[in-house]
C-alpha cells in the first residue's frame, strides 16, 4: 500500500469512527409522580393529577392543591344553594313585574369561608344571569341586583339586611333597577310572571384594598363597577338560586 492509499484507509476509519458516535445517544428519565402527563418539573401540583394544571388564581399552585383556589366559597342560611328563593317577603321586589309584591328589598344572609390569604378586599355581587335573554335588560347582559365593594377581608358574613348597614369601609355598588332613588342598594329578585330565574351571588376576592383606588371605574355605572371587579379579582365563590314568581 503506497502512503496516499494508507492516508485514505485512515481517513476512513476516522469517518466510520465519527459516524458510530455520532449515533451514540443519552437518556433522560421524566419524573411524573401523579402519572397525570405533565413532568414533575413543570407541573404546578405534582402530587395530585391535574392534567389542564388550571390555577384559579394564578399564584403557581394549581386549583387541585391550592386551598385558597378550593375551598372559598359562599353559601345562605335563607336560600340553601340550588333551592328556590322562598316566597317570604324580604327576598322580593316590587320591580320587574311583580305588582302587587309585598317585597321590601331586603337582602339575604350570606357567609363565605376560606378567604384567600392574599386578598386585600372582598366584594359581592348578585345577577340575575336570565335576563339577558329577555327584555328585563336592555343592553343584553346579565341584569345586576346587588353590588357591595371594599368588605374588609376579616369579614365573613353579611346578616340579612346588610344592604343597609354594610361593614366599615364597604360600599354599595349600585344596580339595574330603573328607579335607582327607590332601589338605591339590594333589589331584591322578582321576575316576570311564570318565568323561573338563576340569580347568582358571587364573592369575589380581589388584589387591592380600596377598589375606588382604580381610575378607569365608573362608579355610577353598575357595569363598569362590575367589571372592575372582575379585573381585580384572584378568586372567587359562587351560589345559585333560583325563583319563579307566579304573580300576587
Amino acid at each position: 500500500m503506497n502512503q496516499k492509499n494508507m492516508w485514505g484507509a485512515v481517513m476512513l476509519g476516522c469517518i466510520a469512527f465519527l459516524v458510530a458516535c455520532g449515533t451514540t445517544t443519552s437518556t433522560t428519565t421524566t419524573t411524573d409522580t401523579d402519572g397525570d402527563g405533565v413532568a414533575d418539573s413543570t407541573d404546578n401540583c405534582d402530587n395530585d393529577a391535574n392534567a389542564d394544571q388550571a390555577d384559579a388564581d394564578s399564584d403557581g399552585v394549581g386549583d387541585v392543591c391550592d386551598s385558597d383556589d378550593a375551598s372559598f366559597s359562599l353559601t345562605s342560611d335563607d336560600m340553601p344553594s340550588g333551592s328556590e328563593i322562598p316566597e317570604d317577603p324580604y327576598a322580593l321586589s316590587d320591580a320587574l313585574g311583580c305588582t302587587g309584591s309585598t317585597g321590601d328589598n331586603t337582602s339575604p344572609q350570606l357567609e363565605w369561608t376560606n378567604t384567600p390569604s392574599d386578598a386585600e378586599s372582598l366584594a359581592i355581587t348578585m345577577l340575575d344571569l336570565d335576563c339577558a335573554t329577555v327584555d328585563c335588560s336592555a343592553d343584553g347582559e346579565p341584569f345586576i341586583h346587588w353590588i357591595v365593594y371594599n368588605i374588609p377581608t376579616t369579614a365573613t358574613e353579611l346578616s340579612r339586611g346588610a344592604s343597609e348597614s354594610l361593614p366599615t369601609g364597604a360600599e354599595n355598588g349600585g344596580n339595574d333597577f330603573d328607579d335607582p332613588a327607590s332601589i338605591p342598594n339590594y333589589g331584591g329578585p322578582c321576575p316576570p310572571v311564570g318565568v323561573a330565574h338563576t340569580y347568582e351571588f358571587k364573592i369575589w376576592a380581589l388584589d387591592t384594598a380600596n377598589l375606588m383606588d382604580d381610575t378607569t371605574i365608573t362608579f355610577t355605572d353598575p357595569d363598569s363597577v362590575l367589571d372592575g371587579i372582575e379585573s381585580h379579582a384572584i378568586a372567587s365563590g359562587t351560589a345559585s338560586f333560583q325563583r319563579d314568581f307566579t304573580g300576587p
